[in-house]
Parts: C-alpha cells; sequence; structure tokens
C-alpha cells in the first residue's frame, strides 16, 4: 500500500506540520535566502523561513502545488518547474530545505535514487559554509550518499523523526554544513553511515545548536524557470520590471540642486577652463546671439598622434613608429530656447566659450563657491607680525597662506599647500602649528614626517619661530621607539611639543613571519590488523598539519579554485593574512635586523618598528596636528611610506600637506595649465562633478606663487 501511493503522488511526500517546530529550533535566526526547490504547498517553507528571517524562494513542478506557493510567496519567489532546469544564482543561498521525492531515477545516470541526484544537483546552488537539510529516509543516506556528503561538508548531523512515516520508514532530516572536511573523507563517510543507521532523536531543542553563514553580497541574483511564460514574465515585470530601478528613476527625477562649493579662496578667472571641464557649470544660462541657452560640459579621453614620420619601404631594418597620447577632450554642449543642440569641442571652442561669457561664469562662481577665507586675518595678526626668519618678517602672501590654511582647518579636517620651492613652506608649517596650539590639549602634540635630510632644517625653523614670538617649543627629531617613548613622555608644562619623524623611520620595521597555532592531524589509511590494500602505497599512517587562529581557534582556510581548502606554509608566508572567520591576524613581528648574530645568545638592541605604526598603537589620540613635508613623495597608497602617512593622517586630528609640486615633475604655477588639461589631475580626481569640486575645494584653495624679494 505505501508503495501504491507512492506512485500516486509521485514520490512526494508533505514533510509532517507537527515536527516543523523542533526543526525550526535546530538554527538562530539569520539573514539571507532560503531555497525549496521541491516546495510542495509551501508550508515547510513558510514555517522556516518565518522562524529564522530568511527570505524565501520555492520551486514546485506540479501545477496546483505551484499555485499555492505562489499564492504564499508571490510570482518573483514562487516559479513553476522541474528542479533539473531551475535557473538560480549560484552559492546564493546560505540554508536550502530539499525535501525530494522518494522515487527511482527514470534516465540512464549514474545516481539510481532521485533523493541523492536531487541533492547533488541542488548542492551548486548552496553559498559557502551553507547548510543543507536533506529531508529523506534513513536507508536512503546510502554509501554514496555519505561519500559526496563527506568530500564536501565541515559536519554531518542525522536526526531522526518521532515515530515511522507510513508506519514502516524511519524518517530523517540530514544537516550538513559545506566546507573542508573535519577528516579524511573515508572515515568520515563511515562516521556519516553509523549516525543513519543511529540518528539522534529530533526534539525542540532548549537553545539553537546552527548558525547560518553571513549572505554574500551578489550584484546580479537569479530565479527562475528555464521556461518564461507570458504570465510569468508579466507578473515579474509588474512586480519587479526594470521601471523601478534605480537608472530608470533617474531618468525620470528632476536634476539635484547645484553643490555649493566651499573653497578656501576665490577661484580665479584663470581656472574657469578647468572648473568648466568639470562640469561644475552644468545647467547654467547664458545669453548667445541665439538667445539663452542651458550648458552642459563633457571630458572624454581621446588618443593623438604626437609621433610618427614615413618609412622608407626599401630599407628593410626601419620600422614604423608611432606615439600616441590619451589626452582629456572638453565638449560643451548647449541647449536653447527652440530645443536645438549645438555641440563645440576641442580648447578653440573652450576658449572661445570662456571669452564670450566669462562675466556671467563669474558671476556663478561668485552665486555658487563662496570662500572661506575673505584675506582678513585680524585675529592672527598679533601672532603673524611678530614672526621671524633669519630676522626678517612673513611677506604678506605668507601671512595669508597661513591665515587661509588655519581657516580652513576650522571647518575641515585636512588641507594641502602647494608651493614653489623657495616660498618657506617649512617656516609655514612652523607658524602654522603655533597657531593652531591653542586648540590642543595639554598632552598633544605636533608630528612633522619630512625627508631625511631636511629634518634638521625643520628643527631650526620652528626654534626660530617659536624664539621671535616667545613661544617654549620642544622639538625633537625622532628616528626610534625609545626616541618617541621619551619625546611622548617627556613632562613639559606649557610648551609646544614637535616631533620631527624622517619619511624612512616612519614606515621601516624589522620584518614579519606567520604566527599560527599548528595541530597534527593523524589518519589510518588501514587497520592494524588488516594487510596492505594492494591500491595503496606509502605509509599507513598520513599526517596532516592544519593550521589554527591563535585568536578564534578555528581552522585557516583559503580559496583555491573557488573552493575552501585548508591553508599551507607557502600560503602563510607569501604575504601578511588574516583569519577568514575572526579577521584576526595570522602573522607578528620578528627581528631581522637586531636579531643576534650567530654565537650571540641576546640581541644588543630594541627591534625597530615603524614608527607610525607604534605611535598609532601606544599614543592614538596624541597627535592633533600632522604636517607632511613634501607629500607628493607619499601620495601612493601601494607603497609603505603612502601606507606609513595614512596612518598618521588617521590618527592625527587636523591633517596639513606641503608640497612643491603635487603631481610631480616639475614645480611650476599649478593652475597655469590653463587649457591644456594635464592627465595627471584626471589621474588623482576623477573627471565629474564630485571629483572636480573636491579639485576646486582642496586644491584651489592655497597656490603660492614665488615671492619676490
Amino acid at each position: 500500500m505505501p508503495r501504491l501511493t507512492s506512485l500516486e503522488k509521485g514520490g512526494y511526500y508533505a514533510f509532517p506540520d507537527e515536527h516543523l517546530p523542533a526543526v525550526a529550533s535546530l538554527f538562530a535566526p539569520g539573514s539571507g535566502r532560503l531555497l525549496d526547490p521541491c516546495a510542495g504547498e509551501g508550508r515547510a517553507l513558510q514555517h522556516l523561513s518565518n522562524a529564522w528571517k530568511l527570505t524565501p524562494y520555492a520551486n514546485e513542478l506540479d501545477t496546483d502545488r505551484a499555485a499555492a506557493c505562489q499564492a504564499l510567496f508571490g510570482p518573483i519567489q514562487a516559479v513553476q518547474g522541474d528542479l533539473y532546469t531551475l535557473r538560480a544564482s549560484l552559492g546564493s543561498f546560505p540554508a536550502i530545505w530539499l525535501n525530494p521525492p522518494y522515487t527511482w531515477e527514470t534516465g540512464s545516470g549514474d545516481d539510481k535514487r532521485r533523493e541523492l541526484g536531487m541533492l547533488k544537483h541542488a548542492w551548486k546552488w548552496l553559498a559557502p559554509g551553507g547548510w543543507m537539510m536533506w529531508v529523506v529516509y534513513a536507508h536512503h543516506v546510502t554509501a554514496d550518499a555519505a561519500s559526496f556528503l563527506a568530500k564536501h561538508c565541515k559536519s554531518v548531523d542525522v536526526w531522526r523523526l518521532p515515530g515511522l512515516h507510513l508506519g514502516e520508514y524511519v524518517h530523517v532530516v540530514v544537516v550538513a554544513q559545506e566546507g573542508t572536511p573535519p577528516e579524511d573523507p573515508a572515515l568520515f563517510a563511515q562516521h556519516i553511515l553509523q549516525d543513519a543507521a543511529h540518528p539522534r532523536e529530533l526534539n525542540v531543542q532548549d537553545s539553537p545548536l546552527y548558525t547560518f553563514p553571513k549572505p554574500r553580497t551578489k550584484q546580479r541574483f537569479v530565479f527562475a524557470p528555464k521556461v518564461i511564460t507570458l504570465e510569468l514574465a508579466l507578473q515579474a515585470v509588474q512586480a519587479d520590471g526594470a521601471q523601478f530601478g534605480a537608472g530608470f528613476q533617474r531618468l525620470l527625477q528632476p536634476p539635484p540642486p547645484v553643490e555649493n562649493v566651499r573653497p578656501v579662496v576665490r577661484p580665479r578667472g584663470g581656472q574657469l577652463a578647468l572648473v568648466l571641464a568639470a562640469g561644475l557649470f552644468n545647467g547654467i544660462v547664458v545669453q548667445t546671439p541665439e538667445g539663452r541657452a542651458a550648458v552642459r560640459s563633457t571630458v572624454e579621453p581621446v588618443e593623438q598622434l604626437v609621433e610618427g614620420g614615413e618609412v622608407d619601404e626599401s630599407d628593410e631594418t626601419t620600422t614604423e613608429r608611432e606615439v600616441y597620447r590619451t589626452r582629456p577632450q572638453v565638449t560643451i554642449t548647449l541647449l536653447d530656447e527652440r530645443g536645438q543642440i549645438t555641440d563645440m569641442s576641442g580648447d578653440a571652442a573652450l576658449v572661445d566659450f570662456i571669452g564670450r561669457h566669462k562675466s556671467a561664469l563669474l558671476d556663478y562662481l561668485d552665486q555658487h563657491f563662496k570662500p572661506l577665507y575673505d584675506f582678513r586675518y585680524d585675529h592672527l595678526a598679533p601672532l603673524l607680525n611678530r614672526v621671524r626668519i633669519k630676522g626678517n618678517p612673513l611677506y604678506p602672501t605668507q601671512r595669508h597662506v597661513i591665515a587661509a590654511t588655519y581657516t580652513a582647518l576650522q571647518h575641515r579636517k585636512g588641507v594641502i599647500v602647494v608651493g614653489e620651492p623657495g616660498v618657506g613652506k617649512t617656516a609655514l608649517g612652523a607658524t602654522l602649528a603655533i597657531a593652531l596650539r591653542p586648540h590642543m590639549r595639554p598632552d598633544q602634540v605636533v608630528i612633522v614626517t619630512s625627508p631625511p635630510h631636511l629634518t634638521g632644517k625643520w628643527q631650526r625653523e620652528i626654534e626660530m619661530v617659536a624664539q621671535s614670538v616667545g613661544v617654549q617649543v620642544h622639538a625633537a627629531i625622532l628616528k626610534r621607539v625609545d626616541d618617541v617613548r621619551a619625546f611622548m613622555d617627556a613632562d613639559l608644562p606649557q610648551t609646544l611639543k614637535v616631533g620631527i619623524i624622517p619619511r624612512e623611520m616612519a614606515k621601516l620595521g624589522e620584518g614579519w613571519e606567520p604566527a599560527v597555532q599548528w595541530r597534527t592531524v593523524r589518519t589510518a589509511r588501514w587497520n592494524l590488523r588488516e594487510t596492505r590494500p594492494d591500491n595503496l602505497t606509502g605509509d599507513r599512517i598520513v599526517s596532516l598539519k592544519i593550521p589554527l587562529c591563535p585568536s578564534c581557534s578555528a581552522t585557516v582556510t583559503r580559496t583555491k579554485n573557488g573552493e575552501a581548502v585548508i591553508a599551507d606554509e607557502g600560503w602563510l608566508a607569501r604575504a601578511p593574512q588574516k583569519c577568514p572567520s575572526c579577521g584576526g591576524a595570522l602573522w607578528q613581528f620578528t627581528r631581522t635586523f637586531s636579531a643576534p648574530k650567530p654565537g650571540e645568545k641576546f640581541p644588543k638592541r630594541n627591534p625597530r618598528m615603524p614608527l607610525a605604526d607604534y605611535i598609532a598603537a601606544v599614543f592614538p589620540k596624541r597627535v592633533y596636528l600632522l604636517l607632511g613635508d613634501e607629500v607628493h613623495e607619499s601620495k601612493s597608497t601601494t607603497t609603505d611610506q603612502g601606507a606609513a602617512l595614512m596612518t598618521f593622517a588617521q590618527i592625527a586630528e587636523k591633517v596639513v600637506g606641503l608640497t612643491g609640486t603635487l603631481y610631480g615633475g616639475k614645480a611650476s604655477d599649478l593652475y597655469g595649465l590653463e587649457f591644456s588639461f594635464n592627465e595627471r589631475v584626471r589621474q588623482h580626481y576623477p573627471w565629474g562633478t564630485k571629483g572636480q569640486a573636491a579639485w576646486v575645494r582642496d586644491m584651489g584653495a592655497l597656490e603660492v606663487r614665488r615671492v619676490a624679494a
């Protein structure tokens, strides 16, 4: 009778509702998606998704049962079709509830039972570390099924439902977590078979035993049957069509209001070309001979032939040479009142447009680029008027730059001061540090990073400026950890403490080595009393070293060919790694330069440590102002110098960068670019409204021209 009933139902049996609370109690609530590829009427999926706070997705072959699922979950999250033709994003489900039909495979595949075939097919949708809940009879957990689970799971538990299904069969739920097997797969498979023979009783748990992994963020998620009907397509469009997308909605929304940029000083007329190319004038209305017109500007890279020539075809030793250079090309688009569009491209068109509409552009700057600094420094005049550099007072331009930088730091964290060599950037930085002293706590200090050959100059000029204004200052050059400790611990009340660190010492350290705990796992390939199998060679006992995280004791794994495998020593020694479970460091500092020499028992001095890392770890709240000299040499975050400067900038309350050539190359008037648009600008500030707003705000602030004596 049970077999006739099974044939009538197509092998499908709904999971008993009375056991769903016990299944739900196994897991703590999480986030992500729950897939049921053989959902039936959806009752089990609905109960479990509500209990686990997961988004349900159902697939069902039978028409009536699929209609019941769509009534519960909607047409987007419930589809009708065969499990083998379901289209779903791979690795997108932290949990899968699989209650397959109990029947034989009708095809010619190797899997005789459909339960195992569906398990293997659905496994591709399981996320890394996700949980597969396989609902079958106990005798369906065959050697083939156990072997498959042992190769793909880090843990497998078998739970038995109370009583006998249909009065004859033992009903079980196999709870398997995807991951690296904890032991040899052959032994693991034997343990799974033993658990299936003696499963644990499934009852409501006092506390959850399992937790779902955090869902991975996927840019594109697909869940649909292989055959899309007109009705399903219409429902999908109505529920989640392209008209609800962000890109489509942006086309229907009015443009946002023009951002009011607050530069430190008002941009000059010579900078109009860069401001226009950046798109910051988009939307402005100008008067043309054809009437009023709205302005829009864009920049796109174009390749130009800068070198080439004719080749003598008769001479086989010559080769054709062509050199192309990519440069930005500005296109100005005008939309007049009659709807006509006029495009103008090239530098000549840009120069002509600015010449005809310069007054309107400057008026627009006055309205939308209100400067922070108004060239009045009355509050700083008592200090600036007393500063002496080698007996000479500050030039008016220097005073304005100091006052403008001081004003900018009241509204933002960082400012870059650009000036040609000889304008006195060291004196500017020293005076600025003294001007900011009232804003510092008594225990806070100023840190200066500079090239090694300029540390002495910084110390002399800081002391010179402080002496001229009657301020007590302690300027020290810091090269070692001991120097930093003595500098920070110095009890000097009412004294401005300035630490000058050579740029190389800020990033220079000893070295590192992997830091994990190793656990040796030994596996017997055959029993001690048995003879060696003919197909095996080597030792009976195989030892495997497994790395453990020193923080959380989890097994350290890495991704190889899209799968998680146990990490080896080579991978750990390749670069400083982090634990995939807790994020803790799997490396530690080690002695290299200070290591004992052969024959010595103890090192002669303390290990060298990057001063930036040391100050960030030991004195994170003590740095008020960072003065980065020649900051353009540390602009790359992929270098140790760039990383050290970034570390200092993160712990400092205020940051000032000093440079004579922001983009590298020769020092020149920063805004003398006029209409040439140097490619380096595009590398640091993307051509767009936000990128160029940042350019005008940060770089258009403090150009320092050469000061004539």
